[in-house]
């Protein structure tokens, strides 16, 4: 069994994976389980709560929050019987890299589109497009030879909106929910069309642009947190898959273990 952690800015989604197949899945609050022992802690508690406390044999963990992964490994080594890894930009992801500084891309957006064109790829001549909306919204591209072309950076729909409360005197603070007017008739409700039908409506945009700018079939796919609040608004329909980083955690001691010592 492996367990897979991806330690996000807001939260840290665990994922438990059996011949190679995600059959539980859980999160917790990063910033609530700081210290290692209280992180090990909730682990335990998880582990026990799917029936496999004690069964676990490798732990591979992904971090965008560079002093997390520490913390991260010191609190999961007493809880797999193997080695507990830290996966990152340098280990073989199934990807060739195309960026100025292929060690500062996020390990997230790696592992998303890594194991998005590994679904892909069979498809001669088809590449990938991942948009990954969490605390920030990333879009990236994989052309159809496998290479990762690089992409965009942008801020999430709830950052978003926590952004224009605290940047203005008059914009309340709004969460998000599943649904929202296309022109909102309140201050809250104009906050929530942008945030929703406008992401929604530049990734319907994108997903046209960067295909025609690479001159390629991409396959659009959708993950993180809010993925299931603007899929049904995005055109063309994307794949919607919130668990991609999990997976890519997956593919990659996948692809360590098949590579030998």
């Amino acid at each position: 069994m492996l367990l897979a952690v991806d330690i996000g800015n807001t939260h840290t989604h665990l994922g438990l994976f059996c011949g190679g197949s995600l059959r539980h899945r859980g999160r917790l609050l990063t910033r609530a389980h700081a210290d290692p022992a209280v992180l090990a802690a909730a682990v335990d508690d998880t582990l026990d709560a799917w029936g496999v406390r004690g069964q676990v044999g490798v732990a591979a963990v992904a971090s965008v929050v560079v002093a997390r992964s520490r913390v991260a490994m010191d609190a999961l080594s007493g809880l797999v019987h193997g080695p507990c890894l830290h996966v990152d930009a340098a280990w073989d992801l199934g990807l060739a890299v195309d960026y100025e500084d292929p060690q500062t891309v996020g390990i997230d957006r790696l592992l998303a589109a890594a194991a998005a064109f590994a679904r892909e790829g069979m498809r001669q001549g088809v590449g990938v497009l991942v948009a990954d909306a969490g605390t920030a919204l990333t879009v990236d591209a994989v052309d159809a030879a496998g290479v990762f072309r690089g992409g965009m950076i942008m801020p999430g729909l709830q950052l978003g909106l926590r952004a224009l409360h605290a940047g203005t005197s008059l914009l309340p603070t709004v969460e998000l929910q599943g649904e929202g007017p296309l022109l909102g008739r309140s201050t809250r409700n104009c906050m929530l069309a942008g945030a929703l039908h406008g992401t929604a409506a530049m990734l319907t945009e994108l997903f046209v642009r960067i295909p025609a700018h690479l001159g390629q079939r991409l396959t659009p796919y959708l993950t993180g947190g809010d993925a299931a609040l603007l899929a049904p608004l995005v055109r063309p329909v994307p794949r919607v898959d919130p668990d991609l980083v999990l997976c890519g955690l997956a593919l990659a001691i996948q692809r360590r273990g098949s590579a030998g010592p």
